[in-house]
Parts: C-alpha cells; sequence; structure tokens
C-alpha cells in the first residue's frame, strides 16, 4: 500500500465520530483556513532558509490541511481527494496544450506565461463572471492582493508607460501624506498611506520583481542587521536608553558593515 492512501485513511480515522480526535472532530473548513495561510508561509521560510529537510516536513503540514478539508467536504457530500487531485490534473493539462497532445509551440517560460494567462480569461469568459476582479480572493494577504488587483487594471489598459511616471506618483502620494500629517487627519493620513504602499506596489510589478519576495528580503535584511545590533549592544556597558541616538546611528551604521 503506498504512503498516500495510508495517509488519506490517517486522516478518516482523525474525523471518526467515535474514535476520533475530539480536536479535529471540531473543525471546519472555517476555523481551518488560517492553519492553510500559516502553513503556506512555514513553507515559504523553509525555501528562503534552504532548507530542505525543514522544507519535508512544511510541505506534509500544508498537506495535512489540504487533506482535512477534503475529508471534510467528502463527509458533507461535496467531493472527495479524488476529486481536488482530478481537477487539478485537468487544469494542468488545459492550460499546458503544448505538453499534453496539442501543436502548440511555447519556447520560453515568458511565453508560456502569456499562454496561461490568454487560457485562464477564456476559462473566466466561459464561467460568465462580470468582472475581471472576480477571480481575485479577498483572502489573500493584502500585498499578494494588491499585485492580482494591479494586474487587473493593466490588463483593462491602465498602464504607466516607465518606471520614472511611478516614482514620480509615488512623489505625489508622499506630498498628500505629508498634507494629512499637517493636518492630523488621522482617516485620511491613514488612507495617503495605502495609496504610497499601493503605488510602491505597482513600481515593482512595473519592474518585474515580486512585492511579496521583495518585502521578504528587506524583512530578512532589517532582521540580520538588528541582530547585529543587539550583538553590538550587549558589548556596551551602558543601558540602551542611557544611548544617545547619535551614538546608536553609529552603531547601526557598524551593524550594517
Amino acid at each position: 500500500m503506498s504512503s498516500l492512501p495510508k495517509f488519506l485513511d490517517l486522516i478518516a480515522a482523525l474525523r471518526h465520530p467515535q474514535r476520533g480526535c475530539p480536536w479535529d472532530l471540531k473543525q471546519t473548513h472555517q476555523s481551518l483556513a488560517k492553519y492553510a495561510i500559516e502553513e503556506a508561509y512555514e513553507v515559504v521560510d523553509a525555501i528562503d532558509s534552504e532548507d530542505l529537510d525543514h522544507l519535508k516536513e512544511e510541505l506534509g503540514d500544508l498537506l495535512l490541511q489540504i487533506t482535512l478539508h477534503a475529508q471534510l467536504a467528502s463527509e458533507a457530500g461535496a467531493f472527495t481527494f479524488d476529486d481536488v487531485v482530478q481537477a487539478i490534473s485537468d487544469k494542468i493539462i488545459r492550460r499546458h496544450p503544448h505538453v499534453f497532445g496539442s501543436d502548440t509551440t511555447i519556447k520560453t517560460a515568458e511565453d508560456q506565461t502569456q499562454s496561461w494567462e490568454k487560457i485562464k480569461a477564456q476559462e473566466k469568459e466561459s464561467n460568465h463572471t462580470e468582472s475581471v476582479f472576480d477571480s481575485i480572493s479577498k483572502g489573500l494577504p493584502s500585498l499578494i492582493r494588491a499585485q492580482q488587483l494591479r494586474k487587473a487594471v493593466d490588463d483593462l489598459g491602465f498602464k504607466f508607460e516607465n518606471p520614472h511616471q511611478i516614482l514620480e506618483q509615488i512623489r505625489l502620494e508622499c506630498d498628500e501624506v505629508e498634507e494629512a500629517l499637517k493636518k492630523s487627519d488621522t482617516d485620511n493620513l491613514q488612507e495617503e498611506l495605502g495609496d504610497v504602499i499601493f503605488t510602491s506596489i505597482l513600481l515593482t510589478n512595473f519592474l518585474k520583481f515580486d512585492s511579496d519576495e521583495t518585502l521578504r528580503k528587506t524583512n530578512a535584511k532589517l532582521e540580520r542587521r538588528y541582530r547585529n545590533v543587539e550583538g553590538l549592544l550587549k558589548e556596551d556597558t551602558r543601558a540602551v536608553k542611557d544611548i544617545p541616538y547619535e551614538d546608536l546611528e553609529k552603531i547601526w551604521d557598524k551593524a550594517k558593515e
């Protein structure tokens, strides 16, 4: 017996009405939703750490969440794990006609991306979606959803011609932040700050950087530097609250080195 059927039996056992685990029996799609997001980010962290043993473990945790949702759906008579596998298999075949029995030729990853988006658009038309935004999940993390919203706007024809135009827009948005600060207008300030963030995402998109990946790299860089700051502060006999800001700046510069 292969590992997968055994695993599916394990998940079914967790949900057995009499012999199952009380915690698993309490769960619903809604209560489990946050764990799928958490486990997906744990997978990303393992990838960023280049730790394959950790990646193997985290992929297993993510698979557990997928299988639990499939088990819940199966109990409700909606669909099974096999249905999930069949649906994604059909999608893969449909979106890769150049691989599975078509005369279509795809030579580069960029060509494949364009082909993928074209097929997705055709699928949306066949599903009779009313808006290009209907397929953008509201459950996505805000940064990722902002990227997808911007791409949908681009598809509508609202595109900047060069990155300098976007930089100018960022400057304009920063001016509006400054104006809101002067007026102590808290509600408007939050809105204007959101505009600065969103416009910055436009620039990363235009330059073909992934915004989430870009921010993760910045987070990692800042964490490394502040860990260096921690080490340097331990060498200083003064309490942190007693160190003048000018000295803290020197420590920061040294940490960056």
